[in-house]
């Protein structure tokens, strides 16, 4: 019985030896991968901040007018507007 006893903890030694090794690389291989994940995250945030301010530039009413005057187009009266109802079409007939 003493010698199973023994057996067995000469095996056991080495192997929660070897399962507490593995768990520490698991850990760290998780930390690495959420490392990456939270780098890759604030690139996108950066990529998505800086998308926000080309919009902001691009539709403001100065950058419009800019782009209407390059292109020779000028503001028409209200009067030169003609507005096409169709019946049934949810025009407010």
């Amino acid at each position: 019985m003493k010698r199973l006893l023994v057996v067995i903890m000469l095996i056991s030694v080495p192997a929660l030896l070897f399962l507490n090794i593995w768990q520490g690389y698991r850990f760290w291989e998780t930390e690495r991968y959420i490392a990456r994940m939270q780098d890759e995250q604030q690139q996108w945030f950066e990529e998505n901040k800086l998308m926000i301010v080309n919009i902001a530039v691009a539709s403001s009413p100065a950058r419009i007018s800019e782009l209407a005057r390059d292109l020779g187009l000028k503001k028409i009266d209200q009067q030169d507007i003609v507005r096409v109802r169709i019946p049934g079409r949810g025009n407010n007939d």
